[in-house]
C-alpha cells in the first residue's frame, strides 16, 4: 500500500492493480488513505508452492480463474481494460466482493496450506512414517513448501476466516461423519477433469518415457538449465502431438517434463 501511495503522488491518473491473495485489507486501506486512487484488487488463482520469477512458466494463467475486486472510484472502462489484459493471458475473470473472496480462499487455499504445514511438522519426528511416505503424503504436504514469509502473512491476515473454516466446519464434524463423507462423490466437472488427467497420462506415456531418457550430456554445454522458456522451445516437437508442456524438472542428469491434455 505504501508503494501505491508513493506512485500515486507521481501519477494520480494511473490504474493500480495488485495480485495479492487477500483483498479486504488492501482495498479498505486504499479507499481510506487514498480515496481518489483508481485501484483494482486482483488475485489470479494460479501458481505453485514456489515463488519468484524462476517459478513462472508458459501458460501459467491459462484456464485459471482471475478474481478482481474493484474499488468504489474505479470506472467501468478501467475494469474492462484490466479484463482485456487478463483474457489475453487466457484466464477467466470473476468479479467478487473482497470479503466474499477472502472467506472463499480461506476455505480452499489457506486452510489446506495450514493443514499441509501441520501434517509435515507432525511427521518430521517419525522416521518410520517418513520412510513409508509416498505419493499421498507428497500431495498432501506440497503446500508446506510454500514461501514461509508469504504463508505467514496470509495465515495472520486471514486468520478469522481460517479459524471459521475450522471451527464451523472441519473441527465440528464428528469422526464417524468424516468417514461417511469419504464416500461422497465429487462433482461431475471435477470427475471429468480427473478423467482428462488420466487420459493425458495414458496418451503421453510414450512421450514421458522419451523425456525421462534425455540425458544432460545430450544438451549443449552452455544450455541455460534454469531457463524454462528455452526448455519449452526445445521440447516443441513433443508438445505438437496435442498436449501442453507446463513444468520441467532436472534430476539425476535426467530431464523430466509434465504434459497437460487440453480439455
Amino acid at each position: 500500500v505504501n508503494m501505491i501511495k508513493n506512485i500515486f503522488e507521481i501519477n494520480k491518473t494511473a490504474i493500480f492493480v495488485d495480485v495479492a491473495s487477500l483483498k479486504e485489507n488492501i482495498l479498505s486501506e486504499i479507499e481510506k488513505d487514498i480515496p481518489d486512487c483508481r485501484f483494482i484488487g486482483s488475485h489470479p488463482m494460479a501458481g505453485t508452492e514456489n515463488s519468484g520469477f524462476n517459478a513462472s512458466f508458459v501458460g501459467l494463467f491459462e484456464g485459471a480463474t482471475w478474481v478482481i475486486t474493484p474499488s468504489k472510484i474505479v470506472q467501468k472502462k478501467d475494469i474492462n481494460l484490466l479484463k482485456e489484459i487478463i483474457i489475453l493471458m487466457k484466464a477467466n475473470v470473476l468479479e467478487l466482493n473482497p470479503i466474499e473472496h477472502d472467506k472463499a480462499v480461506a476455505l480452499i487455499s489457506h486452510t489446506p496450506m495450514l493443514l499441509s504445514q501441520a501434517l509435515m511438522s507432525y511427521s518430521l519426528n517419525n522416521d518410520v512414517a517418513l520412510s513409508l511416505a509416498s505419493s499421498g503424503f507428497r500431495d498432501m504436504t506440497r503446500l508446506s513448501m510454500s514461501n514461509k514469509i508469504m504463508a505467514k502473512d496470509m495465515l495472520n491476515l486471514n486468520k478469522d476466516n481460517i479459524k471459521a473454516s475450522f471451527e464451523n466446519g472441519i473441527l465440528n464434524i464428528p469422526y464417524d461423519v468424516l468417514i461417511d463423507q469419504a464416500e461422497v462423490k465429487a462433482p461431475p466437472e471435477y470427475i471429468n477433469d480427473l478423467k482428462a488427467t488420466t487420459a493425458a497420462n495414458e496418451r503421453f506415456e510414450s512421450e514421458l518415457n522419451i523425456a525421462n531418457a534425455i540425458q544432460m550430456s545430450m544438451l549443449p554445454k552452455d544450455f541455460p538449465h534454469n531457463d524454462r522458456v528455452a526448455l519449452y522451445a526445445m521440447l516443441k516437437p513433443a508438445r505438437e502431438v496435442g498436449g501442453d508442456l507446463y513444468d520441467f524438472l532436472i534430476k539425476d542428469n535426467i530431464l523430466y517434463f509434465t504434459v497437460r491434455l487440453p480439455v
